[in-house]
């Protein structure tokens, strides 16, 4: 066997350049952006300029003669210009502000609160704020006063004013919709506020739809209302910006709340502005495109009405995208006789072991290199690509992380993790530019995995994985709803796990990414076990029959057991057909239930297995899937998966030799112990295995539980 090789590329990996722009709110980079806008103190959002002001106050339906109109106690100018204040402090009273808010719209509330009061409550749409004599205020959400037997809890609390200062002084509030969120906040000095993300309104619309404001409460108050009142104009530029590395291509986003209710004339925008080198803007129709070296950007938005709900711009993407260099690898063999990079240096790497796995994230490798003290410098850096070569046969390709230097006296020693190609896809974020709905299962693991970056020639994609994936109903909700910032990995993962449980996603040793259904067949690797014989310490024995130079399994490791992981005795499948009824399908395993054994042959030939006493013992899996729409796919569905999890999995653990071409999902035989699947495998390289040793997780393998839904 050739001598076992450790390629690092230095000084870091170009293969998958992944890009680089800016993501943020706002609020984030305040002090980067100029313009005509605010910034939310609560959310960090931009938004037009907020008015203050308490001019042209609401008028009220209700007053009556409890209530006796006052002077403006607040003094002149854009304050309180009407105001009222109740008679009787042991009488209620219920108002309504006769001004409509419109969708979306906020809300200036002043008041003086006198002794005598036991608080108020000032409504507004499906919210209600409550305001105890202490200066306390309670948010509650729509229905939350209503709640049968018990007290409504509130869904969030602030101490807005001080005990102190809570009676006969003077309270601003602004009550608004940033968004999502709905925040009242304390205006002047010591600001405080209190905020809560409401859901998402079922008919899409407002989080305050229209309504007028309503005021409860007991006592002597003073009060004025006013609707929210912003500037018409929002305009913030990001300075400018250099790129780490020049860029000929890029994208741009831009995600706003809830737009204001008179509309918007225009916007919101982002234009983005390249520069080159020497600090000249590049136009847009260059043909062809120069490579920009700084960006810069520009929001702007113009609302049709100074009046209404505010506009807020949540948050900006600038993103230039993946590039792809093809340099060859280049760098040190750490295992390789002398170090052409480093010839005066010794680096040796005294171990080296990989794992690999039926879940792709759990592939990957691990080494040590140890070295006199400043050799290993230009191996502490993330990112960097590598090649493992047992025996001089590529075995895989891979990433690091960043590594940990350890000082001792005289050497150090750099511990190293990486990862197989599904870093990459960890990594690469989904963009929510398409669906999947429809697809070929095939061709939807193909259109994630370019996402990545990876392209047609790096990936090897199987027919056998040629399901259609359902279609979306035009009424319904979405069916493949991945949210922007999922990473390709759990996409990836999702597709496998819900429509083909028995395809294999995997990175093999020449680098290419593989989606492929698991092997039927026996890849002709065949473990023999050896005598765990101490007369034989040396297996001699083996040695007179020809099987050392064979694969082989220590007989002292090998162990079996049953795993109930995935078992079920009772199949319950519910589909829904195109008019929304359900379909529902019910299988069940009886002689697992009712008798000691399961017959998992023929009526003509029958075989016998113990049911390990799950004998009256109903264990139950549900499987709710919208695709299934005919009652036919429901009942083949519900067939298929109990033949599938009706019989426990019986898995074993072993050590044995390093087999070059094995890999994760493939078929070996064992020696009197019939047919198994490789569901993970750990193989050690060191100065006592040079050859590697490796620790196998089997399954027993039944051709007949292979047919899958």
């Amino acid at each position: 066997m050739s001598a076992n090789e450790l390629w690092l590329r230095l000084p870091r990996d170009r293969m998958t350049e992944r890009g680089y722009g800016v993501t943020h709110k706002p609020g984030d980079v305040a002090r980067k952006l100029s313009g005509t806008f605010e910034i939310d103190p609560v959310t960090g959002f931009a938004c037009c300029p907020v008015d203050f002001s308490m001019t042209d106050p609401s008028g009220w339906d209700g007053l009556g003669e409890d209530f006796l109109e006052s002077e403006p106690f607040l003094g002149e100018g854009d304050v309180y210009t009407t105001a009222w204040s109740h008679r009787d402090p042991m009488a209620t009273f219920a108002l309504t502000a006769t001004t409509l808010l419109p969708d979306g719209a906020g809300l200036f509330f002043g008041f003086v609160a006198y002794d005598g009061g036991n608080g108020f409550e000032l409504r507004r749409g499906p919210y209600r704020l409550t305001f105890t004599p202490g200066g306390k205020l309670d948010l509650y959400g729509p229905g939350s006063s209503a709640v049968a037997g018990a007290e409504p809890v509130p869904l969030a609390s602030v101490q807005m004013w001080d005990e102190e200062e809570w009676a006969n002084q003077d309270h601003f509030l602004y009550v608004y919709a940033a968004g999502r969120w709905v925040i009242a906040r304390r205006l002047g000095p010591s600001p405080r506020y209190l905020s809560y993300l409401a859901p998402a309104p079922d008919d899409g619309g407002a989080v305050l739809p229209a309504d007028f404001a309503r005021l409860y409460g007991l006592g002597y108050l003073t009060f004025a209302l006013c609707p929210e009142r912003h500037g018409q104009v929002l305009d913030f530029t990001f300075e400018r910006t250099k790129l780490p590395e020049p860029s000929t291509t890029g994208a741009i986003g831009l995600c706003h709340s809830i737009p204001a209710s008179g509309g918007m004339l225009g916007g919101p925008s982002i234009e983005v502005t390249t520069f080159s080198d020497d600090g000249t803007e590049i136009a847009g129709d260059e043909d062809p495109p120069l490579a920009a070296s700084a960006f810069s950007y520009n929001v702007t938005a113009l609302l049709a009405e100074e009046t209404g709900g505010n506009l807020y711009v949540t948050r900006c993407r600038v993103k230039f995208p993946k590039k792809v260099d093809n340099d060859e690898l280049v760098g040190v063999d750490l295992l390789g006789d002398g170090h052409p990079a480093l010839p005066a240096i010794g680096i040796r790497a005294p171990w080296v072991e990989e794992r690999r796995g039926l879940d792709p994230a759990s592939c990957g490798l691990t080494f040590a290199t140890v070295s006199d003290r400043g050799a290993l410098a230009p191996y502490v850096q993330p990112n960097m690509m590598g090649q493992w070569k047992p025996g001089g046969v590529q075995r895989a390709e891979f990433f690091t992380s960043r590594p940990q230097l350890t000082p001792h006296v005289g050497r150090e020693e750099l511990p190293i993790e990486c990862e197989l190609g599904w870093k990459r896809f960890k990594e690469a974020k989904w963009p929510g530019e398409f669906t999947v709905a429809g697809m070929l299962l095939s061709d939807a693991y193909r259109a994630v995995a370019k996402v990545a970056g990876l392209s047609d020639a790096q990936m090897v994609i199987a027919a056998g994985t040629d399901y259609q994936l359902p279609r979306e109903r035009a009424d319904g909700e979405p069916l493949f709803d991945f949210r922007p910032g999922q990473t390709i990995a759990e996409i990836l993962c999702y597709l496998r796990d819900h429509f083909s449980l028995r395809d294999i996603l995997r990175f093999t040793p020449d680098g290419l990414f593989h989606a492929d259904p698991r092997p039927q067949a026996a890849s002709g690797t065949v473990f023999y076990l050896t005598a765990a014989d101490p007369a034989d310490p040396l297996g001699l024995r083996n040695a007179l029959l020809g099987l050392t130079d064979r694969p082989y399994i220590r007989r002292d490791s090998w162990h079996e057991r049953y795993d109930e992981v995935g078992f079920a005795n009772e199949v319950e499948v519910v589909g829904m057909a195109d008019d929304g009824r359900p379909l529902v399908a019910v299988a069940t395993d009886w002689p697992s239930i009712r008798d000691p054994y399961t017959n998992v042959g023929t009526e003509e030939e029958p075989v016998l297995v113990p049911t390990f006493n799950y004998v009256a013992e109903f264990r139950r899996m549900v499987i709710l899937d919208a695709g299934l729409t005919t009652q036919g796919l429901v009942d083949w569905v519900c067939e298929k998966t109990l033949a599938r999890v009706r019989l426990l999995k019986l898995v074993a653990e072993c050590r044995g030799s390093y087999v070059q071409e094995l890999l994760e999902g493939d078929i070996v035989e064992v020696d009197t112990r019939g047919l198994w699947r490789v569901t993970g495998m750990k193989t050690r390289w060191d100065r006592e295995f040079p050859g590697g040793l490796s620790s196998y997780e089997l399954e027993a393998w039944d051709p007949a539980q292979e047919t899958l839904p």
